[in-house]
């Protein structure tokens, strides 16, 4: 694949986050993805990335692959090494070198059988390593991960039909040595009627942030559920102990986010999704944010479809409890945005399509009385595919 890209944006990433760097320049765009089965279960592929602009270069080749040890056990791997030529400004915002060179590999074991299965992961990615074509959103650092699960299963007579538990282990250094994170968890999941799963388990971690470390301990469920034909009901929850990554110290977390998708009819599905969370430091309510997700859909026939979405955000702040004054974003006790979106797609056949849609967008903050629009767009698109 060969683009021309106009918005020249790519991740900075570092073993504790990443941020965006945008170039005002134009970047030329390849990629090359090939892959061959060798053997009967065994494959191999190569992977060559490129982006440049002005004073701007990234190339990367990859080399992955799997290879069956016998019925039960497989090997993966992964060994990637990338280039990169920086502008001065990228330099200079970022604070790192003209020219970087990293290296990245992986190599993962799995033994799995119908009743259970064990794994073992180790990766090694290094502090110049960069992928801009890709989401490599964290680099200095080496990770170690072992785990497995156990499951059971009912006979017809049994209320559940399946039900075991899942965990692991983890622990990661920065390529000095240090202790970035240690996180063990343990799950339980259950299946029964009506389409019925669920996991519950509990992770307790000890991360380091910002030159100091927490230890955070969370529970979590999942569950969904098919009580008619066409309907399925989706819940999440989490609570516990967790960093305030904007003020460096710990919190009480709670998240909850219930969703819905119905078939209405043959033709019509609906899809409404919300999200709760709030977090506390010190016995006081830091932020609480409302998310709601809402999704139509009407399938005029095999090839047309209208989809219709539509997203609103609102945050409450208590700006007091936020030290630093340079982040304008929390300095407002109530933000809000919305977006929407409408969009019609015909297919002509398998591997040709046209769209067409709209969308728009807005905001408010304590300036604003109200929602204000700030975007607005018409798009169309047109996709053919052939084979050679």
């Amino acid at each position: 694949m060969v683009a021309n890209d106009t918005n020249t944006s790519f991740l900075m990433p570092g073993n504790q986050g990443s941020d965006v760097a945008t170039l005002d320049d134009d970047s030329k765009v390849a990629i090359v993805r090939y892959k061959m089965d060798v053997g009967e279960r065994n494959n191999i592929g190569v992977l060559m990335t490129h982006r440049n602009a002005s004073d701007y270069n990234n190339t990367l080749l990859s080399v992955d692959g799997s290879y069956w040890l016998s019925e039960k056990d497989s090997l993966t791997y992964q060994f990637a090494r990338a280039e990169t030529d920086n502008p001065d400004k990228v330099v200079d915002d970022f604070d790192i070198a003209k020219n970087q060179a990293g290296s990245a590999y992986t190599l993962g074991y799995s033994h799995r059988t119908r009743d259970y299965n064990i794994k073992a992961r180790y990766t090694d990615v290094t502090e110049d390593f960069r992928a801009d074509l890709g989401f490599q959103s964290r680099v200095n650092y080496n990770k170690v991960v072992l785990g497995g699960s156990q499951t059971w299963y009912g006979d017809e007579a049994d209320t559940f039909t399946q039900w075991g538990y899942f965990g692991d282990w983890d622990k990661s250094y920065d390529q000095n040595g240090n202790l970035l994170e240690e996180e063990i968890e343990l799950h339980g999941n259950l299946q029964g009627p009506m389409q019925l799963y669920t996991n519950f388990g509990v992770v307790h971690r000890k991360r380091f942030y910002d030159e100091e470390y927490f230890d955070e301990t969370q529970a979590m469920m999942f569950a969904k559920i098919t009580p008619l034909p066409g309907l399925q009901l989706r819940m999440f929850t989490r609570f516990g102990r967790q960093i305030d990554f904007a003020n460096t110290r710990l919190g009480d977390v709670f998240d909850i986010a219930p969703s819905i998708s119905w078939d209405a009819s043959e033709h019509a599905r609906i899809e409404v999704g919300y999200n709760y969370s709030q977090l506390d430091v010190d016995s006081k309510r830091l932020f609480t944010a409302n998310q709601f997700d809402i999704r139509l859909g009407y399938q005029f026939d095999m090839r047309s479809i209208l989809k219709f979405v539509i997203q609103y955000t609102d945050i409450e702040r208590n700006p007091d409890l936020y030290h630093h004054e340079e982040d304008e974003d929390r300095k407002d006790k109530r933000s809000r945005n919305f977006s929407t979106q409408l969009v019609y797609s015909y297919k002509i056949n398998p591997q040709t399509l046209f769209y067409l849609g709209y969308s728009d967008g807005g905001y408010q903050n304590d300036e604003l009385e109200h929602l204000e629009r700030d975007q607005r767009t018409i798009f169309t698109k047109f996709s053919y595919a052939w084979q050679m």
